[in-house]
């Protein structure tokens, strides 16, 4: 017997063998509860000692409801190619870091919190760690180049990240999850073939346009009758919209997908296309009469201009050739009307400069006109391809005052919210409220009621109250549009005004609304369209976001401002927007 190092707990020793001496050298360096462990092991399998002298001609583990809890003492089967542990009582994946030909680890309805310990086995092809509690894949993947097969389904993620580690998986089950999005998500796993995204959160089509760069995936599933439904499920037009997208698939929802049905889903986008692209035809020859009136009301708010600035050019030239042909003999005499004529060239200098001012002013807004025409076109337009690309589930609807109860009661919202105090300071006395769009969103409102209903299970008595979203001022027409399609950021923060408001509405919200205003300021008209905080919002929105925040791997939480004051969700913006160039030059106007 020749003399072996004693092994550490758990671990078989680099020199312990096959033979009698390695096996005892290695059964003496296990720790109770491995000893234990092992004998379970053997007997649930049939090994005998015989056996674990030649454990590396062992390639098969398989245990079922046994109450088997640590793993370590596998790495004494160095040539397994399948391990089978299924309702066990494992807590951590250990012991097949000498077992670099395992193809194949099935771990189903167990403990097990992480995936880890699995980079050495390069050659595993099927994993499965259903019914566990994982809450991230990590770097648990990583070195698992062959891995094609891999269900990770009824555990606790609520992202993908690290799934692109393994980027040749053929089949992925990550059904009965907490999935809400896998967009970006599964960009490297290109051979996908087989999907199962059942029992998730996620609710919005963008998830199924995500897919459409997947050529090969034939089976995809976001309901199973084994697992359960998405919300997406519930979306208008669900099956066409699919079908349209994955020209490829051949099972959806585990049902077959005939050539007859994939023909009808592209025959249905299409005709809706046709209609879309016409309308988006007519918003944009509209937007360009629009650009055509306003340039006509330029040149003749121009020529008026260019009228005064040649009076005033005028009246110097006679005032200088009168100085020039004044005899000087006569100076004397004249001396009385010196003043006279100082004052009138004074004046016609100040109306000069100011006609020029005011020309290149009236400039400045006419090219803010334009970008504000042209900004509210792309905003139709892109409203019009949402509501293609969502099937029709996310749309904006115009309000008609004399027909719409919802429109005016979110007039009323607003007016009893708005306080002149709080815009003192631009000169703004009074608000009007041109229209109202409201936002219909499918998808956010399947959100909305899951969310209540889980708050609602417990006892806790819901109130409503609608709130006003500020967006950043330096971004704020991009926030709104993603406010718009994909409702507003996890983390909120609300910022309360110093006035008590006019209180909320209750009840559910009907969706998000978006409001055009204009201000009356001091008999000038001021157009705003909604947005930031208090004086000095600008600071605080930026200092708010840095405090709360929290940097991880380089992503940042996302971070949603929420008042119940228009004061707060205007003045931000505006004070952003006296700084631009047209916001200084609509002050001179005023002024003037």
């Amino acid at each position: 017997i020749r003399s072996t190092p004693r092994a550490p707990s758990g671990a078989m020793s680099a020199a312990a063998g096959p033979d009698g001496g390695g096996l005892a050298a290695y059964l003496g360096g296990l720790n109770q509860p491995n000893r234990e462990a092992l004998a379970q092991l053997c007997s649930a399998n049939g090994l005998k000692e015989e056996d674990l002298r030649n454990a590396d001609k062992i390639t098969h583990i398989e245990m079922v409801l046994d109450d088997y809890y640590i793993m370590d003492t596998l790495n004494l089967f160095t040539n397994l190619k399948s391990v089978v542990l299924i309702q066990q009582a494992i807590s951590r994946i250990s012991g097949l870091e000498l077992c670099p030909a395992l193809e194949r680890l099935v771990l189903n309805e167990n403990r097990i919190g992480k995936v880890e310990n699995l980079s050495n086995n390069t050659h595993l092809r099927h994993l499965h760690l259903s019914c566990n509690a994982i809450a991230e894949l990590g770097n648990g993947l990583e070195g698992l180049q062959d891995l094609e097969v891999f269900w990770i389904a009824e555990n606790l993620l609520t992202s993908l990240k690290g799934i692109e580690l393994a980027p040749n998986i053929e089949e992925f089950n990550v059904s009965r999850n907490k999935l809400e999005t896998i967009f970006g998500q599964l960009d490297r796993n290109t051979k996908l073939r087989v999907l199962n995204l059942s029992d998730n959160r996620i609710s919005s089509f963008r998830n199924v346009l995500d897919l459409s760069k997947f050529s090969g995936l034939t089976d995809l599933a976001f309901s199973d009758p084994d697992w359960g439904d998405n919300p997406v499920c519930e979306l208008s037009n669900f099956q066409t919209y699919v079908l349209y997208h994955l020209p490829a698939l051949r099972t959806l929802d585990r049902m077959r997908i005939s050539d007859e049905e994939h023909s009808g889903a592209q025959a249905a986008f299409a005709r809706k296309r046709l209609y879309y692209n016409m309308r988006i035809k007519m918003s944009k020859r509209n937007a360009t009469d629009a650009i055509r009136y306003c340039k006509g009301l330029h040149e003749e708010h121009s020529a008026s201009i260019r009228n005064e600035l040649e009076v005033a050019a005028r009246s110097l030239r006679r005032i200088g050739g009168r100085a020039r042909a004044r005899d000087p003999q006569k100076a004397l005499i004249l001396e009385a009307d010196e003043g006279t004529e100082s004052s009138d060239q004074r004046s016609a200098e100040r109306r000069l400069r100011e006609a020029q001012a005011e020309l290149a002013d009236a400039a400045t807004a006419l090219d803010a006109l334009k970008r504000g025409i042209r900004g509210d076109e792309d905003a139709w337009i892109r409203s019009l391809r949402l509501e293609l690309q969502s099937g029709g589930n996310v749309r904006m609807e115009p309000s008609v005052p004399s027909r719409d109860l919802w429109a005016k009661q979110v007039r009323e919202l607003v007016s009893s919210r708005f306080r002149a105090e709080d815009f003192s300071r631009f000169g703004i006395m009074d608000i009007k409220i041109h229209n109202v769009t409201r936002v219909h969103n499918r998808s956010l409102r399947i959100r909305f009621e899951e969310i209540i209903s889980r708050i609602s299970a417990d006892g806790t008595t819901t109130n409503m109250e609608y709130l006003f979203y500020i967006p950043d001022p330096r971004n704020a027409e991009a926030n709104l549009k993603a406010v718009a399609e994909e409702g507003a950021e996890s983390d909120t923060i609300p910022c309360n005004s110093t006035s008590k408001g006019g209180g909320g509405a209750s009840g559910s919200p009907p969706s998000h609304s978006r409001v055009n205003t204009t201000s009356s300021a001091q008999g000038q008209r001021t157009t705003t369209d909604g947005s930031s905080a208090s004086e000095g919002l600008l600071e605080d929105f930026l200092q708010a976001g840095a405090s709360h925040e929290q940097v991880e791997d380089g992503v940042r939480e996302p971070l949603a401002l929420l008042t119940n004051s228009v004061g707060l969700a205007e003045a931000g913006r505006l004070d952003h927007f006296s700084d631009t160039s047209c916001g200084q030059a609509l002050a001179r106007g005023m002024f003037r």
